[in-house]
């Protein structure tokens, strides 16, 4: 369940940066249907996809790991 909002968190954060799906998809290098099945939690993200994603979103790297990963993971 916790993995849901993580993802939740992903997809506010790009909209909040006004980006749409297409550009962030050709940003990390996957068509748009590719990218939608991470956003939603089907497919898990590359490491250098997550690389490309905090510098495309312009998210440090402190706000990026509240993006992917759970608080409690440590």
């Amino acid at each position: 369940m916790g993995e849901i909002n993580l993802y939740k968190k992903l997809k506010e954060a790009r909209v909040e940066s006004n980006v749409s799906v297409e550009e962030i998809a050709k940003c990390i290098g996957v068509e748009s249907y590719v990218y939608l099945e991470k956003e939603n939690g089907n497919v898990d993200f590359l490491y250098h996809e997550v690389l490309r994603l905090r510098h495309f979103l312009k998210k440090d790297s402190y706000k990026l790991e509240q993006l992917f990963f759970n608080s409690k993971d440590g």
